[in-house]
């Protein structure tokens, strides 16, 4: 049975980059943001990423979000890993809600998600899921 799915809006409420050395000509870095999400998923979020910015422009990051959210009428928290790269040819990004992380009504979800950033700098995440029941 397919997992439903659900969008959201976000913003970056608060973004704070520490630079953290460098290797061999790539630059490494730990951000720390606040988010709020509106939409099919109502709420907020605290994510920390590691980064890693080629000479190149090419870039590639990992990040765990605690989202405290509400989601079709079910409130809790979870916690979302997610992973991307860019390259001059363009970027990918993937997630998944870590295993057993699920509080409250949205104790035991799991599912896959991305991130999406349009033209306009408008940021999406796309989360399909299953509760359990």
């Amino acid at each position: 049975m397919p997992m439903p799915r659900v969008a959201a809006t976000f913003v970056n409420d608060t973004y704070d980059e520490h630079g953290d050395g460098e290797f061999e000509g790539s630059a490494l870095a730990r951000i720390d943001i606040t988010r709020t999400f509106s939409g099919d998923v109502d709420g907020r979020s605290t994510a920390e990423l590691m980064t890693v910015r080629s000479a190149d422009g090419s870039a590639a990051y990992v990040a765990f979000d605690r989202v405290i959210a509400t989601i079709d009428g079910k409130s809790g928290a979870f916690v979302l890993q997610h992973w991307g790269m860019i390259t001059a040819d363009g970027g990918n990004v993937a997630g998944a809600i870590v295993p057993g992380s699920g509080t409250g009504d949205l104790s035991g979800i799991e599912g896959e998600g991305t991130i999406r950033v349009d033209g306009e700098g408008t940021h999406t995440l796309e989360l399909d899921y299953r509760l359990p029941g």
